[in-house]
């Protein structure tokens, strides 16, 4: 029953998080630094933020690399994204 209830709370928050104010950027940026598992990949973001571009997703993600705040590892389709200790900061 548990999982159950903590499966529909983070469904509840990614659901608001998507109706939430805000660019397609920021929603992109937020959940990369407060919401994604530590080493996601791009169909992670995709999947959370319906809506929203591959090329919004990496334009963003290239931004938070220039920052430091994660870094890829690996190219193409299977290149994961890690955020970096003190990204949620």
């Amino acid at each position: 029953m548990s999982v159950l209830a903590d499966s529909y709370a983070q469904f509840a928050t990614f659901t608001s998080d998507a109706r939430s104010g805000g660019s397609k950027q920021d929603r992109v940026r937020d959940y990369v630094l407060h919401h994604a598992p530590a080493t996601f990949q791009i169909g992670d973001v995709r999947t959370a933020l319906p809506g929203v571009s591959d090329p919004t997703i990496r334009l963003v993600l290239g931004h938070l690399k220039a920052a430091g705040l994660v870094e890829a590892d690996g190219v193409g389709r299977g290149a994961t994204w890690s955020r970096l200790p003190d990204a949620r900061g």
